[in-house]
């Protein structure tokens, strides 16, 4: 809710909240959450072209070519996620409560992605198979994202 301050003659409006520096905090942690997502896609952006002529040769005899495209999908879906994370805390910068969610929605993101797509690319490139253990729990972390999202809406 926004409340009404006047101040000389003009009609001011500030967030409802106990916190003053609440509004410096919404902006820092949109910050935060657009920069991981310009990283996510840069990311994505970098390994497609490098998949395109170096990794392909690599990933087609080590077999894991579809592990490598799921890594870098499930990495671009979350990039976008973000943005939307981030338009939304841009637009509902005033309400406290789906800013916080909003937050802790872009963090699940943020996470989930580092850990599931982290361990994909980790088991396309090194082999190593235990990794692929703590795959799920990254995809957890973009799931609970995706319900805190939902949930600062209902």
């Amino acid at each position: 809710m926004l409340t009404k301050e006047a101040s000389s003659g003009e009609a001011i409006y500030i967030p409802a909240t106990e916190d003053a520096s609440f509004v410096s905090m919404t902006k820092i942690r949109y910050e935060i959450l657009y920069s991981g997502r310009c990283c996510f896609r840069a990311f994505r952006r970098g390994t497609r072209r490098i998949w395109a002529h170096a990794l392909r040769a690599m990933l087609d005899a080590s077999g894991r070519t579809a592990t490598f495209e799921t890594a870098v999908k499930y990495q671009f879906y979350h990039a976008m996620a973000l943005v939307l994370v981030g338009l939304l805390m841009h637009t509902f910068g005033n309400n406290a409560t789906i800013v916080k969610l909003l937050n802790w929605s872009g963090y699940s993101f943020l996470g989930g992605v580092i850990v599931f797509s982290g361990s994909l690319y980790i088991l396309c490139f090194t082999g190593v198979t235990w990794l692929g253990a703590i795959t799920p729990i990254g995809g957890l972390g973009m799931i609970v994202g995706w319900a805190l999202l939902l949930w600062a809406f209902l």
